[in-house]
């Protein structure tokens, strides 16, 4: 009787799962307008251990050390993978599994058209503090290579599943006092109480941290994100109301200003 009741508890949750499942893939190709394609085929032969390219080798060591490889182009010391888990290749860690058939789109927050090298750019401006990296320069070259490379199984008109964050969001206000007292209960021990800087965990806010208008200075975006990833290792642990409240107490601390280089046009002010 016990094992019979087993199973049924282990058939349920695995319904559940792939019930979960199918619908965040549901929710994704309705946000992006593409096809999702299964996170086992997605993100098979991916890893650092199946790149053989010297330029797809050095893209993923710019991603995962940034500041130290391109340091004339990096203001806060952070390191593409401090958002973009793995490299990108985490589902829903901001997984980049895909990308090179999102680009070139129309953005809102652009008001025109621009390539995946343009969004690259937008990265490095926004995100990191930093600078223009030259258009067709080998650091440029070397990042799409890579993206390129993982998003190998990925046809035209298509992501993978995970791709980006979850797509979900709560319906109810953040609790900032919530927040705070899950920061230190579940965060603090690797970001530290205030805002120290780290070569391994990035600094949630003070000058070495994400600055204003980065992607990660949004709630609904910084909540989603640590819904499915943190604490590190241990995603989906918070509710994602609790998730919602931490990333309200992270972004009440100050951070730098971002300050737009470009005019509407996409050309230096």
């Amino acid at each position: 009787m016990r094992k019979v009741l087993l199973f049924i508890i282990s058939m349920a949750l695995l319904l559940a799962s792939c019930s979960t499942r199918l619908k965040w893939s549901h929710l994704t190709e309705q946000a992006y307008g593409l096809r999702v394609v299964p996170e086992k085929k997605a993100y098979a032969n991916i890893s650092n251990h199946d790149i053989l390219d010297q330029h797809v080798k050095r893209g993923e060591e710019i991603f995962a050390k940034t500041a130290k490889m391109l340091p004339a182009f990096v203001g806060d010391g952070l390191s593409c993978s401090n958002c973009h888990l793995k490299e990108g290749r985490t589902p829903f860690g901001l997984s980049l599994v895909g990308v090179v058939n999102r680009y070139p789109r129309y953005t809102k927050r652009d008001r025109r058209i621009i390539n995946l090298r343009q969004r690259i750019e937008e990265c490095f401006e926004r995100s990191e503090q930093g600078h223009d990296i030259p258009m067709d320069g080998k650091a440029m070259n070397d990042l799409l290579a890579y993206l390129k490379f993982i998003s190998k199984n990925t046809p035209p008109g298509t992501i993978a599943y995970g791709y980006g964050l979850i797509p979900l969001k709560p319906n109810i206000s953040p609790n900032l006092k919530n927040g705070r007292k899950l920061y230190f209960e579940k965060c603090a021990l690797c970001h530290g109480k205030n805002e120290e800087v780290s070569q391994t965990v990035p600094p949630l806010w003070g000058n070495a941290s994400f600055p204003w208008g980065a992607g990660m200075s949004k709630l609904p975006k910084l909540t989603r994100f640590i819904y499915a990833n943190m604490p590190y290792g241990s995603g989906f642990s918070l509710t994602l109301e609790e998730a919602q409240d931490v990333a309200a107490f992270i972004l009440s601390h100050p951070r730098p200003i971002f300050k737009m280089r470009r005019n509407k046009n996409g050309k230096q002010d």
